[in-house]
């Protein structure tokens, strides 16, 4: 894989390894951001790959955008950096696209957290937290979180979030079902890791238009539209070779 200057990137067992790697806090930059996305695509066209894992290098997951690099008079470089990388990341976790896990190892804040939450599967380690601080910087919440957290927790509790913008500790976070599951720090990665071996397993295309599935039902509400969208869906994961495996181990097991 390309090597990034912000990010560490390994392979192994069908599972992408993407670490976040700019200290100390992994806080997001124009050019930080952009090869968060340009690895996500490169990942996602590489046929040894078939789950991502983003984590945080360090003790922080990522604290979102860097203010200390925000200059005043160039607000149109957030503004691109939002249009140009920001979204297009949360927007590529949605697509039809290879399955994303977030191992989120310490703080998410921000559009960190829009990062965590937004991803496929969220995992969090015991000492890890959440935050949505943007109203107190005078802000909306960005990431697409106002898609992803109001869906997840509802109106009233995510108003509460995005309002006050509090920490959210890992298991408070689970409980709301803002992560899959919280795991001992010591033990985390490796749990997370030996979950995307196991997911790696399975066919990607069925994985893919599993959650393609799910994102359209967000939307998609009427039953019959829902049912013409999955047998297109089913259309194309019936044609599988994955399939036919396991009709054959299915037919063998029973003979």
């Amino acid at each position: 894989m390309t090597k990034f200057k912000f990010i560490e990137c390994s392979k192994g067992q069908g599972v992408a390894r993407i670490a976040l790697s700019r200290p100390p806090a992994n806080a997001l930059t124009r050019e930080f951001a952009k090869e968060l996305l340009d690895v996500l695509c490169e990942s996602n066209a590489d046929h040894e790959v078939n789950v991502r894992v983003i984590v945080g290098k360090g003790r922080f997951f990522s604290t979102g955008l860097d203010l200390k690099t925000v200059d005043p008079e160039k607000l149109s470089e957030i503004r691109d950096l939002i249009q140009s990388y920001l979204n297009p990341i949360l927007i590529h976790f949605l697509g039809k696209t290879k399955f994303v896990i977030s191992a989120v190892n310490g703080p998410a804040v921000g559009a960190g957290a829009g990062i965590a939450v937004g991803a496929n599967l969220t995992y969090m380690a015991e000492s890890a937290y959440l935050s949505f601080p943007f109203v107190k910087l005078g802000l909306i919440p960005d990431a697409l979180s106002t898609h992803s957290v109001p869906f997840t927790v509802g109106y009233k509790r995510a108003m509460e979030i995005f309002a006050l913008g509090d920490k959210i500790p890992a298991r408070n976070s689970f409980e709301m079902g803002l992560a899959n599951g919280v795991y001992a720090d010591a033990d985390f990665e490796r749990i997370v890791f030996e979950k995307a071996v196991e997911l790696a397993k399975r066919d990607p295309t069925a994985l893919t238009m599993t959650k393609l599935m799910l994102e359209l039902s967000k939307w998609n509400t009427m039953a019959p539209e829902m049912a013409v969208l999955e047998q297109i869906a089913q259309s194309e994961c019936l044609e599988l070779p994955a399939f036919f495996a396991a009709v054959r181990e299915l037919l063998g097991n029973k003979s």
